[in-house]
């Protein structure tokens, strides 16, 4: 590890890959519910990864955002809010990483009576 960063929300570890001999970045973190957080989070990310261009990104843990209005299951059948879901998909894209599919899991948070469920808990790595 050549280099740690904490900010609100999140970790980054800087390092190299040696197999690869190139820079790697992982950045776990934890997303608030609250929408202006969660914007903001995104944006140091976005600052981050725009800082260092190259090298290898994986962001990771409780992201607490949906890509698709089925990734939220509840008794009210209240759906993922479309403006969220398509800001969500923008950061991603911007960022140029993938979602590594989750295997036998279509849900990673289930509230205990089991009358709501959502994909909240995500992995992405750069594209390349």
């Amino acid at each position: 590890m050549e280099r740690r960063v904490t900010g609100r929300g999140f970790i980054l570890l800087e390092g190299v890959w040696t197999q690869e001999m190139q820079k790697i970045f992982i950045v776990n973190l934890y997303a608030s519910c609250d929408v202006v957080g969660k914007l903001a989070l995104w944006e140091s990310i976005r600052q981050l990864k725009n800082l260092q261009p190259g090298g290898f990104w994986c962001i990771l843990r409780d992201i607490n955002s949906i890509r698709h209005p089925s990734e939220r299951v509840c008794t009210t059948q209240r759906e993922g809010d479309l403006n969220s879901i398509l800001e969500f998909n923008d950061w991603l894209s911007d960022l140029a990483v993938e979602e590594v599919a989750c295997v036998d899991r279509k849900f990673t948070w289930i509230r205990p009576n089991g009358a709501a469920k959502s994909k909240l808990d995500r992995f992405f790595v750069s594209d390349d």
